[in-house]
């Protein structure tokens, strides 16, 4: 029995090409890819509280679909997501108070920095996803609006 992969590098296999479009109306597959490499690339994904993710400008083609040939809402990984973030909002079934979630938010800001920065570091999985649950939740306690 084969592995199918449902996500990710598995599933993308070898898009994108690396070669040019061949219709200079069309952008190359290339363009239409955003790396993990990319230093923006967690500013052009929106992760909601429920694991889903989308594009954070709703007229991005590359993300919508990096998205879609990654799989990137895939169900399971949806729920790995949601269960991630869930957990680490609401650990051991009280919600984290608003002085524990400042800090969870100073922290993962910090690893994010170290990691622009080059360090080694080792980041908790899905880490992004959990890092912008955490600063709308911020946002709530204080009494702002969540931004989009």
């Amino acid at each position: 029995m084969q592995f199918e992969a449902r996500y990710g590098a598995r599933k993308k296999g070898n898009w994108p090409s690396l070669s040019p479009s061949q219709d200079p109306k069309k952008p190359s597959e290339k363009d239409l890819f955003v790396s993990p490499l990319d230093p923006q690339c967690t500013q052009r994904f929106a992760f909601k509280q429920d694991g889903t993710i989308s594009p954070t400008a709703p007229d991005d083609g590359a993300a919508m679909e990096t998205i879609a040939r990654l799989g990137l809402n895939d169900g399971e990984l949806v729920a790995l997501r949601e269960r991630a973030i869930r957990g680490a909002l609401y650990p051991c079934k009280r919600w984290l108070t608003p002085k524990e979630t400042r800090k969870l938010l100073r922290e993962l800001k910090k690893d994010a920095t170290d990691l622009d920065q080059g360090h080694s570091i080792r980041l908790r999985p899905f880490c992004f996803a959990i890092e912008q649950a955490v600063e709308r939740r911020v946002r709530k306690l204080e009494g702002f609006p969540a931004q989009k």
